[in-house]
């Protein structure tokens, strides 16, 4: 009886943990991410062209980041690339979003 009430909690829990990774790892929706992302880099391609410099930070450049269920949208200068626009983390969502402007948006998933 022991036995059996062990195997109903470790297929509860099996159960349980593949229904999470499944949800966790599933489709984003690029679309969706993108056009935020557009709106981003309107806002940074703005500053440019007001300061002949890329912003040293999104919140310089007056932008106030969507929220997404990935987490915070992260900006980062790069003196060969301009900056770096991302979203998602591999590891936590099963994908990244990148966007610099020499190479536009790149998915990884």
């Amino acid at each position: 009886m022991v036995t059996r009430a062990l195997w109903i909690c470790r297929f509860k829990l099996l159960s349980f943990a593949a229904l999470a990774l499944a949800s966790c790892c599933g489709e984003p929706d690029w679309t969706r991410l993108e056009a935020q992302g557009n709106d981003i880099i309107r806002a940074i391609d703005s500053y440019r062209a007001a300061h002949n410099e890329y912003p040293p930070s999104l919140d310089a450049a007056g932008v106030h980041t969507p929220k997404t269920r990935y987490g915070d949208w992260t900006y980062m200068l790069n003196p060969t690339e301009g900056f770096f626009l991302s979203v998602g983390d591999y590891g936590r969502d099963c994908f990244e979003l990148y966007y610099s402007p020499k190479v536009g948006w790149t998915r990884s998933s």
